[in-house]
């Protein structure tokens, strides 16, 4: 997929000016898995959107632990750390399978925002995503049992469970690798 196709098709812009903008301003790259796109801590100079693979959000417990925040496998959403681009990172984020993500730099988003109000639209979306995505994740979490969050991962993430190492699913989910694997190994059987 081109910019300019992903920029109409799966961002859903529609403005002439805003995409012809935008394609001088863009730039789809192939990062490798295992590659950090965001580090925790850091500031963020660039915004990303998926055009496909796998990523995910993580930050470091006060033992040193990973604990996977976040798990992004739908094309057009952003990889973000943040809502606030100006703070730095507080989770980092990682490419976990060979994949392609729009990235336009922070400097020129925030100029689009304020010339473009189909800009804000999007930033607007950014927002709404990433508020309902947590507040789903703290329902799934407090609420559900193991077996449940298991299975709202596989209706949420139909393709993902086969294609990344467990231990992020598991931390994804809070729960132990070895809970993941009896749950998948039951299901399997069944």
């Amino acid at each position: 997929m081109n910019i300019s196709n992903f920029l109409r098709e799966t961002l859903q812009i529609e403005n002439p000016a805003l995409i012809c903008e935008m394609l001088a301003m863009c730039k789809i790259d192939l990062i490798k898995k295992g590659k950090q796109l965001i580090r925790q801590g850091q500031q963020v100079d660039s915004v990303y959107f998926l055009v496909e693979g796998i990523c995910r959000g993580f930050f470091s417990d006060i033992n040193g632990k990973d604990i996977t925040d976040s798990l992004v496998a739908q094309s057009g959403l952003p990889l973000i750390a943040a809502t606030d681009f100006k703070a730095p990172a507080p989770i980092s984020i990682q490419v976990l399978v060979d994949s392609r993500v729009l990235r336009i730099s922070t400097a020129n988003f925030e100029s689009l925002l304020s010339r473009f109000p189909d800009a804000s639209a999007i930033y607007q979306n950014i927002l709404i995503w990433y508020g309902n995505f947590h507040r789903e994740l703290k329902i799934m979490a407090y609420q559900y049992d193991t077996n449940q969050r298991y299975h709202w991962f596989l209706e949420k993430y139909p393709t993902v469970i086969d294609k990344i190492s467990h231990k992020y699913i598991a931390s994804f989910l809070n729960m132990s690798p070895v809970t993941l694997s009896r749950l998948i190994h039951t299901s399997d059987s069944q």
